[in-house]
């Protein structure tokens, strides 16, 4: 019998939150300033690929005590999320086709797929992928072998499972490595985007084994207000010597520290403290009401593929020549737009019909609640935060 799990607003939440943050950072508004690597060294994607790994490992460990059920299920995942790539990849060139994109300002990656068969086969087989398209392929890749993974959960080889996947990851980060890696995909003419899938897949296989746990109700992490406070000003400073950084012009310092394709350590380590102060807040606080963030991650597919549209919108017009209260407005408009796919998977996953119109304006309207709900969260921690019983 499979186990129907009680819906987590604080992980839709989250996706939804990244999900934004990708879109104005795949932009050149005025606001990517601000969303670009926000707290840190580490982008939206990174808590994009790990909750996609704890989203897995939560979920699909219902079906691990029969492991044929568990691999059809995967299959039928991956076969939605394959379908997904193609399709808005042929949206993307019918507009490209149809000048609705200026095509000129756009990068060349979208038209050397229709070169030749060869190209086409490969984009098809996940071997080549043009800009901005790499996440979900990197998933698909991803979510192949979770359930082999699962299964050797399951039988206490977490521990090995873990160090491979970290060894796989420091092996990546070793220069002579790189290049060979690199060497290798231009002799074999392909691409597989700007992250590296050695290198990101220990980022999913942690947060893949954090789900499994999860489901099985095993702590992995354990929390003290004293070591979130500690690990709290951690993040502190590296988010003043990132932000730092940008005023100083520290650039090749800041470049080293991120390093996004390859995860760097920095990378990595900041965002493993970023998530300890987040579970921290999260095992003690549940969302009540399903806010706009929820709203967009609960239907996060259909919103990252929609995100493309923009994205590609963006790279055919100049955005730097409008004035920044412009841009602004602009990233408002694109931020509230996300919530259309939404909408629409929601009214045909089998929505009555009745009040669809209020339903919708609903829908928008709660991207105007956003400031209550942080407040509503902001007073929660200043009530849990008791630093006399804490630190004297």
């Amino acid at each position: 019998m499979v186990t129907k799990l009680e819906r987590n607003y604080w992980i839709d939440s989250f996706k939804g939150l990244f999900l934004i943050l990708i879109t104005i950072d795949h932009s050149n508004l005025f606001l990517k300033r601000f969303t670009f690597c926000p707290v840190g060294f580490f982008c939206a994607a990174t808590g994009f690929i790990f909750l996609s790994g704890y989203v897995f490992g939560l979920v699909y460990s219902r079906y691990i005590e029969v492991p044929r059920h568990l691999y059809k299920k995967t299959f039928l995942r991956l076969r939605v999320l394959h379908q997904y790539h193609i399709v808005s990849f042929l949206i993307i060139s019918i507009a490209m086709a149809v000048y609705i994109f200026n095509i000129n300002t756009i990068d060349n990656d979208i038209t050397k797929v229709y070169n030749n068969i060869q190209s086409v086969i490969k984009f098809f087989f996940l071997l080549i992928q043009p800009s901005f398209f790499d996440i979900l392929p990197m998933y698909i890749i991803f979510i192949s072998f979770s359930p082999f993974l699962l299964l050797g959960f399951k039988r206490q080889f977490h521990k090995s499972i873990l160090f491979i996947s970290f060894f796989t990851w420091f092996l990546i980060q070793l220069t002579p490595i790189r290049v060979f890696y690199n060497q290798l995909q231009l002799n074999m003419n392909i691409n597989l985007g700007f992250f590296n899938v050695f290198a990101w897949q220990f980022l999913f296989v942690m947060g893949l084994y954090c789900g499994y746990c999860k489901y099985n109700n095993k702590n992995v992490v354990q929390y003290s207000s004293k070591r979130i406070y500690i690990v709290f000003a951690m993040l502190i400073m590296a988010f003043l010597i990132r932000q730092l950084g940008q005023v100083f012009e520290w650039v090749k310092i800041v470049n080293i520290l991120e390093n996004r394709n390859y995860l760097h350590f920095f990378s990595l380590i900041n965002f493993l403290l970023f998530a300890y102060v987040v579970g921290g807040v999260v095992k003690n606080y549940k969302l009540q009401n399903i806010n706009y963030f929820a709203f967009l991650g609960r239907y996060s597919l259909d919103v990252f593929c929609f995100h493309l549209i923009w994205v590609y919108l963006f790279k055919s017009i100049e955005e730097q020549s409008f004035p920044k209260y412009v841009q602004i407005i602009i990233s408002i408009i694109v931020i509230l737009s996300l919530a259309i796919p939404a909408i629409i998977k929601s009214e045909i996953k089998g929505v009555i019909k009745e009040k669809r119109k209020e339903r919708i304006i609903g829908s928008f309207m709660l991207f105007f609640c956003i400031p209550r709900d942080m407040l509503i969260l902001i007073k929660w921690m200043y009530r849990k935060i008791d630093l006399r019983r804490n630190f004297i």
